[in-house]
């Protein structure tokens, strides 16, 4: 099964800038294996802070870093999985709302494949904040699950 985690995103903006350049830096990744939903992959920073300040949100926590994991031993295509992670990457920047999303397939760990994902939490639309509790995650979980199913990747672990 595959792991889906959340990784706790803090209110420092220094935080965000440096997530962010974790997951696109290219001794991890390569610039066609980034993807951005309701924003650039090149300006990314700017666009997520520029959102908080229109909606005066620049407080509180900052975004929240998610995590996919395949099992280790799954033979999973390159293109596939970033297909899939982009599609996910669609999927949570329309979870409760209209948020941006930028996502990076990684393999810096050898074969495994493994994606990250930050979520600004501010809406883009409205300004509200997303709070992702447990029944949230279960649904979120569910939906990221059918998508790797569809493309084959092993589903995402329910328990919580």
């Amino acid at each position: 099964m595959s792991i889906f985690k959340i990784v706790s995103g803090n209110s420092d903006d220094y935080m965000l800038y440096d997530r962010l350049n974790y997951i696109k830096r290219p001794t991890a990744t390569e610039e066609k294996y980034i993807y951005g939903a309701s924003l650039s992959t090149e300006n990314t920073y700017e666009e997520m802070v520029a959102v908080k300040k229109m909606w005066d949100q620049e407080n509180g926590r900052n975004f929240y870093h998610l995590i996919i994991s395949p099992e280790s031993w799954e033979n999973i295509n390159t293109e596939i999985f970033f297909y899939a992670n982009s599609e996910i990457a669609e999927i949570i920047s329309r979870f409760y709302g209209w948020r941006q999303v930028v996502m990076a397939v990684h393999f810096d760990k050898g074969e495994w494949l493994h994606s990250h994902f930050i979520l600004n939490n501010i809406d883009i639309m409205n300004g509200k904040r997303l709070a992702i509790d447990y029944e949230k995650l279960r649904e979120l979980k569910r939906e990221v699950s059918e998508i790797l199913k569809k493309y084959g990747i092993s589903q995402i672990r329910q328990n919580l």
